[in-house]
């Protein structure tokens, strides 16, 4: 009786995790002890490993995804580029975005982005020679045409030859220049052609040239398709001694006025934000001088043609008061 008596006690005190174990170890056994409270026993210690075991799963998961956080927010992108052995492949592992690679330029405002910027591989002497030796090559040919043209149908004096050679320069300006920009606005900060390079120098005065702004794209487009054919014409039709000449001078003056007061006055507006303020060549020169040429020339060439259309205009008016 004693010796039953103290083993009956032994199981009383024994966990369910060893009662479980002799159940496994004897499964033919397994009713001999305390009957079906150890049949409990066992479906409790099994329900609690399993519990244990999600939780330990759910733990992990949980340190896994604060870890990750922790890596993505502290961690430097050369660090990771260090022990991933691959920037873009660890990147795409833990869920990094490279960030755009920062190319310096000489444009103003200074956080301007151009991520496709090439720098000129030509001086600025070759650029500024090609625009003014060419603007004279034509200056000189028209003066000369215009000398050659007055021995047949009159003098036209110098006045008018240099008005003809200014539409002339105009045409070759407005087509060839501001054509090539029209064309190839988008390509031209990441291109090496000649022209290219001199839109990217100007560049440098007004910005606008290289980051495709929409009125400067919009008005040398009507200016190169419009304005240059219109301009060679009013220069044939000078050499012709053509009725509409004065016509076409006032109409093609009148185009270079408007656009370049809008051109000023929109820079005005943005606070010449797209140049480096009174810097002596870039804003002077680049910006100030050279466009200002087609703000006084055009606006004496229309005092001009207002004053010859104004004087056939009285004579028109004269002859139809002696008609009656």
């Amino acid at each position: 009786m004693r010796k039953g008596g103290a083993r009956e006690e032994r199981n009383r005190v024994e966990s369910p995790l060893l009662c479980n174990r002799r159940l496994l170890l004897s499964p033919r056994k397994s009713f001999s002890y305390r009957g079906h409270d150890a049949q409990k026993s066992v479906e409790k210690a099994t329900a609690r490993a399993a519990s244990k075991k999600s939780c330990y799963f759910q733990t992990f998961i949980l340190k896994t995804f604060f870890a990750r956080r922790r890596v993505d927010h502290f961690l430097p992108q050369e660090a990771l580029a260090f022990f991933s052995g691959s920037a873009h492949t660890f990147s795409t592992a833990m869920g990094l975005e490279a960030k755009p690679v920062v190319v310096h330029h000489p444009y103003w405002p200074r956080d301007l982005e151009l991520q496709n910027y090439v720098p000129n591989d030509r001086p600025l002497w070759q650029i500024l020679a090609f625009l003014f030796s060419a603007s004279g090559i034509l200056l000189i040919l028209a003066w000369f045409v215009a000398g050659w043209q007055s021995k047949t149908s009159g003098p036209l004096g110098t006045w008018r030859s240099l008005i003809i050679g200014w539409f002339t320069v105009c045409g070759f300006i407005h087509i060839v220049i501001e054509g090539w920009f029209s064309l190839y606005y988008m390509e031209i900060p990441g291109d090496l052609s000649f022209l290219s390079q001199l839109w990217k120098e100007y560049g440098k005065g007004d910005s606008r040239y290289v980051i495709a702004d929409n009125f400067t794209v919009c008005m040398e487009t009507i200016t190169a398709y419009f304005c240059g054919p219109l301009s060679l014409w009013t220069a044939v039709a000078f050499l012709s001694g053509q009725s509409h000449r004065y016509v076409l001078q006032l109409v093609v003056s009148v185009g270079h006025l408007y656009g370049d007061i809008l051109y000023f006055y929109t820079e005005y507006r943005d606070g010449f934000s797209h140049s480096e303020m009174w810097h002596p060549m870039y804003f002077w020169f680049y910006f100030v001088f050279m466009n200002s040429l087609w703000v006084i020339i055009p606006s004496i060439l229309i005092w001009d043609a207002w004053k010859h259309l104004s004087t056939c205009q009285r004579v028109v008016d004269a002859s139809k008061s002696k008609q009656h």
